[in-house]
């Protein structure tokens, strides 16, 4: 019995996978500001971050790839949205900056992105002040090791959040310390709303979550002993 249900998991698991490569209806804008409608191969955050597959029409046969160079913007009719950020590289060439698509998770006086990456704690967010105009890219930290005097001291790189006092700076708004935030998407999101709520009325605050979420018991009725939680997907 035990390998029967776990077989029709697999099955189950494999048909609701393969059913995240569906296309949904959304949008994109092209660099030239036009707004078309159709729809767009859904998939997960990091995959769409240089290009996507588009549709006029749900039962066309033809697909048009368009990248990160070619889109301002580009949206599914759940609310997921994603903008074009342009990235400052490392490269000594003159190929110095390029365009990703970062999705949107805050609307508000500062609205906040995340550029997910494959892996998880590499990502990288960008924060854009509505009012100033004053934008940053937050990225990971890097800590340094420091030797002195025979010992070995760790300087932790606080820059990241240097960045956001710059984006929040505001002369009708008491400034805040923010060495609590830490790098990640919960404390930066949690800091930015906190933020926001100060203007709400002029600039209405809205927070992305994802729609779709299942794990196994849901999906199968019988619970699975793994060890764990469960896992959880998206679809």
């Amino acid at each position: 019995t035990r390998t029967i249900n776990l077989l029709i998991v697999i099955i189950l698991l494999c048909h609701n996978l393969k059913a995240q490569s569906t296309y949904d209806s959304g949008y994109i804008i092209t660099t030239k500001n036009d707004t078309i409608n159709g729809y767009i191969l859904n998939d997960i955050d990091y995959k769409l971050a240089y290009k996507i597959s588009f549709k006029n029409e749900l039962s066309d046969s033809t697909i048009t790839e368009f990248t990160s160079n070619e889109l301002l913007s580009f949206g599914f009719s759940s609310g997921r949205v994603f903008d074009r950020m342009k990235v400052e590289t490392n490269n000594q060439t003159s190929k110095d900056s390029l365009n990703v698509f970062a999705k949107k998770i805050i609307d508000g006086k500062i609205d906040l992105y995340v550029w997910r990456h494959k892996k998880i704690k590499s990502n990288d967010y960008f924060i854009i002040n509505n009012d100033s105009k004053r934008k940053a890219r937050l990225t990971k930290p890097k800590n340094e090791s420091i030797e002195l005097d025979g010992k070995t001291y760790s300087k932790k790189d606080h820059s990241y959040k240097n960045r956001i006092a710059y984006v929040e700076r505001d002369e009708n708004l008491e400034s805040k310390k923010s060495e609590k935030i830490k790098f990640s998407e919960k404390s930066i999101s949690k800091n930015i709303l906190s933020y926001n709520r100060n203007f709400q009325e002029e600039y209405p605050i809205n927070k992305y979550e994802e729609p779709y979420v299942y794990n196994y018991d849901i999906l199968v009725g019988i619970p699975l002993n793994l060890g764990s939680d469960g896992l959880a997907f998206m679809v």
